[in-house]
């Protein structure tokens, strides 16, 4: 897990538009539909504004390095957010993939694409 900043840092409300101009904003340029990623989010009760926008900045950054091409016709920003949840807000063993799942290398490999590029 990478820590998340602070909710007490979150001076906007997570709010449907809010969401949409963030997704727009990190994945437009990937032509990447939005699925069921407002709703997702609007469900973590957990995360505030801030903390998504955070985990949605990591996850733009990793999508061409870790990502691309790893999900053919099924990419979208709610199939990420799942990967980014797991890997930013769940330990390994509450992770809702199988022990052989292809989910796993990619969740580890995110992970460490995100610490690295932290240190860097």
């Amino acid at each position: 897990m990478i820590d998340l900043p602070s909710k007490q840092l979150n001076i906007y409300p997570k709010t449907e538009e809010n969401l949409k101009a963030l997704f727009g904003f990190y994945f437009d340029e990937f032509d990447l539909p939005t699925g069921t990623a407002v709703d997702d989010c609007l469900a973590k009760k957990s995360l505030s504004l801030n903390q998504i926008e955070f985990i949605v900045g990591k996850l733009a950054k990793a999508y061409p390095i870790v990502f691309k091409g790893t999900f053919n016709s099924q990419a979208d920003v709610s199939l990420l957010l799942l990967y980014g949840f797991c890997a930013f807000t769940k330990s390994e063993t509450e992770w809702p993939f199988g022990p052989t799942s292809s989910a796993r290398p990619k969740l580890h490999e995110l992970i460490r694409f995100c610490r690295d590029a932290q240190e860097a």
